[in-house]
């Protein structure tokens, strides 16, 4: 099933087995069809790009019609659960779609950012402050509650959930922490009152490490104590920082290519030095799964037959980084999930999310896809559950 679908993704032919018609025609047509010949239905169909962008869905008989205007111009052809045809050149003809290998089975909607993902239970945060929660099976998705967690826990930005407590950033009403002990009483324990940006972060027993999402600034390194008195005793300046890891002494910044990454040592919290700093033009992201950073390669193949490769580095509890190696996988990967499955972007399609699954050592072909998505963050995970585009999804074999 591997070696099919990684030929499917990587050598992904436009295939169109009618000769094309003329660029200035009326209109151009397209027939889409699976691996047997049946027509596709639902498929999408986006051609050019900003003001030549034009896109359509192919009917029950997977025909779509285009503006004459749209032929010569490159293309994407995509459905939810199969492999993204992208061609480089569109004229009147038919062209391929093939299933994934899985498939992905929708089971609801959720309001909210996932915060714990159990068995047949789902709990969530929405940006308003709104704490739900859920239960779910295969076949149902059920909100069991809903409750604000309070007046000024609002416009919340970032969480993280640290065994039982949950920590939540909002926009400009500092740091708000709460118990989920019993996960249908959520309960205040306090609040650290900062101001500025205040996502990302990472916690620590004593030590709130803060970035600027939104402009390069300073990283800022806090002590707090759960009387909700908090210090700020150090910053590092300046980086633009998307993610936030701890391991040990060692804070990892994950930004764009000029902080991929940067590792802090905080074992003297007070005067954190850099204890490396990576830079390399052929990445462009990167995410952290203990004790590993993964860089995401800038672009997608290398070749039909080659795929780009992620990058490895190993990090210890003492801030040394060292290369590891490096993986093959025929998506952008942004996120790892339990069971040897990871979370991407179709290289060709980036509207287009991908579940793939294998390892480091094997590299990673995509087994199910979302169309007309695209985020770099996973919603959550409890496989072979997934919350993505803030819908419930069950991976299935076909």
């Amino acid at each position: 099933m591997r070696s099919i679908a990684m030929a499917i993704s990587l050598a992904f032919v436009s295939g169109c087995t009618e000769l094309p018609n003329p660029i200035d025609a009326q209109e151009i047509q397209i027939v889409v069809r699976d691996r047997q010949s049946r027509p596709v239905e639902g498929a999408l169909v986006q051609v050019g790009f900003d003001w030549t962008h034009f896109q359509a869905r192919t009917n029950s008989d997977g025909i779509v019609t285009l503006p004459g205007d749209v032929g010569g111009l490159r293309a994407s052809i995509a459905k939810t659960n199969y492999l993204p045809n992208v061609v480089p050149r569109l004229y009147t003809g038919i062209y391929p779609l093939y299933e994934s290998p899985r498939r992905l089975s929708q089971i609801g909607s959720i309001a909210g950012t996932v915060t714990r993902f159990g068995p047949g239970e789902l709990l969530t945060v929405d940006y308003g402050g709104t704490y739900h929660v859920y239960g779910y099976t295969g076949q149902s998705l059920t909100e069991v509650m809903a409750r604000p967690l309070g007046d000024s826990a609002v416009s919340i930005r970032a969480m993280r959930l640290i065994g039982d407590t949950l920590w939540c950033a909002t926009n400009s009403r500092g740091i708000h922490v709460f118990s989920l002990r019993d996960p249908r009483a959520p309960r205040r324990l306090f609040q650290l009152r900062i101001t500025g940006n205040l996502w990302p972060f990472a916690v620590t027993d004593s030590l709130l490490i803060v970035g600027d999402g939104i402009h390069k600034g300073p990283v800022r390194v806090f002590s707090y104590h759960t009387d909700g008195v908090c210090a700020e005793i150090a910053r590092v300046a300046d980086h633009y920082v998307r993610r936030i890891g701890i391991l040990g002494n060692a804070v990892i910044l994950l930004g764009n290519s000029e902080t991929l990454p940067v590792v802090l040592d905080v074992a003297d919290p007070r005067h954190p030095r850099i204890a490396f700093s990576g830079h390399d033009p052929g990445f462009d992201k990167g995410f952290f799964s203990a004790p590993h950073i993964i860089l995401t390669p800038r672009t997608g193949l290398g070749d039909a037959a080659r795929p780009a490769r992620h990058r490895v580095l190993m990090v210890s509890e003492q801030a040394e980084v060292s290369v590891a190696g490096e993986f093959a996988a025929d998506a952008w990967i942004t996120a790892f999930v339990p069971g040897g499955i990871a979370y991407g972007r179709n290289y060709f399609d980036a509207n287009t999310t991908c579940l793939l699954q294998g390892s480091m050592a094997t590299g990673f072909t995509t087994v199910a896809t979302i169309a007309g998505y695209s985020s770099d963050d996973i919603g959550g995970s409890f496989p072979p559950f997934f919350v993505i585009d803030g819908r419930l999804w069950e991976l299935k074999d076909p």
